[in-house]
């Protein structure tokens, strides 16, 4: 199962701090069931982070957008299957009335009650019927383009956060390389370090092999090390796990550990996962997001123009938006996770070997 193939619901990070390296939460407040993805800074300038939070509000714009979009063309095409209905009949009655009332909304009111029609189809208020229907089409139809030209401006908002992302993917891939090789022995040393157990609450634990969260490690005196930093990071690296369930399963996965979103992991997991090269998941990801924006791009060209262009692009290419749209929103929601747990545990371990 690839990292990429869900997305990461309801992302907080937290700050993590090191000796040379500060990061704030950068949270901002959105509405509710959306993804918030902090922006996060350091002294040195060393990235710890793909997407900014207004990087984020612009991938899911871009997806509000295109569901008004839709929703907009399939009311559209309901409400022409209407009027086509009842030009068809070529006559009104009480049963017709009610039927465009419900369909278009705001026809049968105080001032035109139902009682304005006959409960017999005939020609009386039929032309009136007609030119309320085309009407209220043709606001419906200048609503769609407007949306749909909204949605063709929110594609070169995509297009840039994309763009400005590709640069973030060698940042991460010299990280991934910086944690795999500078603790190529922190898996032997953790194993054979006799020091890791210790009490705890009226019970012995071994600090690695314990469940992250399931103790304080500010209450744990080691030799050599801080035990808040260590906390810190723990606590960091436990809620990005907590509220990234898909992180979580594909980490314990990867070194075949029994996995589910609830499945918890321990810090020897993250010593076992980041000791093998993690970047396969993501060395397509630049040619696949180069692809996907110019196709983007290719859609953005052809405009809006009116109606008629508008639903011929719907009709031939709403479900590969649909899929671009995911494909790129998990990919880089992914990587930015990735990105921020691997910096925090980079620090980890630094504290780790100390032990």
């Amino acid at each position: 199962m690839a990292l990429n193939d869900n997305v990461l619901d309801d992302l907080h990070n937290n700050g993590v701090v090191d000796d040379d390296l500060v990061v704030s939460p950068g949270q901002q407040t959105l509405p509710a069931e959306t993804t918030v993805v902090g922006v996060n800074t350091d002294t040195n300038n060393q990235q710890s982070s793909i997407l900014s939070a207004e990087d984020t509000e612009k991938l899911l714009n871009s997806n509000i957008v295109f569901k008004l979009v839709e929703d907009g063309h399939t009311k559209l095409i309901d409400l022409k299957d209407v009027e086509s209905n009842i030009m068809g009949q070529e006559s009104m009655d009480q049963k017709a009335a009610a039927y465009i009332d419900k369909s278009f909304g705001n026809y049968v009111t105080e001032s035109f009650p139902i009682q304005m029609f006959s409960e017999k189809p005939t020609g009386i208020n039929f032309s009136k019927a007609c030119k309320f229907m085309k009407t209220r089409i043709a606001q419906e139809e200048a609503e769609v383009i407007s949306n749909y030209e909204l949605l063709l401006n929110n594609f070169q908002d995509v297009v840039d956060v994309v763009e400005k992302s590709l640069s973030s993917l060698e940042v991460l891939k010299d990280l991934l390389e910086t944690v795999r090789y500078e603790n190529t022995d922190l898996l032997q040393l953790l194993k054979e370090n006799k020091n890791l157990v210790i009490p705890y609450e009226n019970r012995f634990i071994n600090i690695v092999n314990e469940p992250i969260g399931s103790f304080d490690f500010k209450l744990i005196q080691l030799p050599n090390v801080d035990s808040g930093l260590i906390a810190s990071y723990l606590e960091s690296i436990k809620s990005i796990l907590d509220q990234c369930l898909q992180l979580r399963t594909h980490i314990l996965q990867k070194i075949n550990r029994p996995s589910s979103p609830e499945a918890p992991v321990a810090i020897i997991d993250l010593v076992e996962y980041y000791s093998q090269d993690r970047w396969e998941q993501f060395e397509n990801l630049e040619e696949d997001f180069k692809k996907h924006i110019e196709r983007l791009k290719e859609i953005r060209e052809t405009g809006a123009g009116n109606i008629q262009i508008v639903e011929r692009q719907l009709t031939e290419n709403a479900g590969e938006i649909t899929r671009i749209s995911n494909f790129l929103f998990n990919s880089l929601t992914d990587t930015n996770q990735i990105m921020l747990l691997t910096t925090t545990v980079k620090s980890l371990f630094k504290e780790l070997k100390k032990l």
